[in-house]
């Protein structure tokens, strides 16, 4: 999947479908190697927004693989993998479902602090907080944090990663304190162990700065993505698929500034010179301009 990490998700699609049916026509569809290469096709369906592909890829992949051994780690990896797409279609009732089997398989036959359960754990945490309402995401995640501190030590990626997950049920709650300083710890952990230029390492920069923005701290927003959209460039190239959601974000950001900054504007010059005023009535007209670019903004980003 080199064309996937190089950000050419329709290249990866390409060469997944070519491996698919080199492999399914000398070796059987349910063999291993065949899986495989189906696994990665839907993994490239899932990259391009074209979900209900992979739906039907991982359900006939999991028919397959239930046949060979239920328990199998490959049968549990296209459960999983199942189970996150659900979750990018917002079919999060049916991802808990399946993920909580998941979960139950890997417990008894690898055991409670196997990674493979864990990341299971992970995953169940994720999807309920999917589901308004539903607590247990945050004890789940503690609970998860703490046995990979113990098992696989603090600074390994998986612990990382929960804890990234936790950041950001901290910002939706919002618990604003708690979020930037997790988000903070993971960043420096990651940066250090991994680079700079890791995907993980980005990530939690992109993290930390949504956090910032949805605080509307706008500089040490700004400051971040530009760093990231530098540092993207450089490692990915431009036209990769990180590089151009990093754009966005910093767009969004300059847009979300100016728009609050306009408002202010606006109802300070209602306020002292009227709604009828010059100046009020330009004020609107920006205003109106920053929403014009930001739909502008919004089409050309989701195309």
């Amino acid at each position: 999947m080199f064309a996937y990490h190089q950000g050419d998700v329709s290249e990866s699609q390409s060469m997944a479908e070519i491996s698919v049916a080199i492999r399914e026509r000398i070796l059987r569809p349910e063999s291993s190697d065949s899986l495989t290469s189906s696994a990665a096709l839907g993994l490239a369906y899932v990259l391009k927004g074209e979900g209900k592909r992979a739906v039907s890829m991982w359900k006939r992949l999991l028919e397959k693989h239930k046949l060979l051994d239920p328990e199998h780690p490959e049968t549990l990896t296209i459960m999983k993998n199942l189970a996150t797409t659900y979750r990018e279609l917002d079919r999060n009732e049916e991802a808990e479902v399946l993920q909580e089997e998941v979960y139950k398989i890997c417990k008894r036959v690898l055991g409670p602090r196997h990674p493979d359960t864990l990341t299971s754990m992970n995953n169940l945490a994720c999807i309920c907080h999917n589901l308004k309402g539903r607590s247990e995401a945050a004890p789940l995640l503690n609970q998860i944090i703490n046995i990979r501190r113990r098992v696989l030590g603090p600074m390994h990626s998986e612990t990382l990663a929960s804890m990234r997950n936790l950041g950001v049920i901290h910002v939706d709650r919002p618990r604003w304190k708690q979020a930037e300083a997790l988000q903070m710890q993971v960043l420096q952990a990651t940066k250090k162990v991994l680079g700079p230029e890791h995907p993980d390492t980005l990530l939690s920069q992109n993290l930390l700065a949504a956090t910032y923005r949805d605080q509307q701290k706008w500089n040490e927003a700004g400051a971040i993505q530009i760093q990231v959209l530098q540092t993207s460039m450089r490692a990915r190239g431009p036209q990769h698929i990180g590089t151009i959601s990093t754009k966005n974000s910093l767009a969004s950001t300059f847009l979300k500034e100016a728009e609050a900054l306009q408002v202010q504007a606006l109802e300070s010059s209602k306020r002292v010179r009227g709604p009828k005023h010059i100046k009020t009535t330009s004020r609107m007209a920006n205003l109106a301009d920053i929403w014009k670019l930001w739909v502008s903004m919004m089409t050309l980003f989701s195309c």
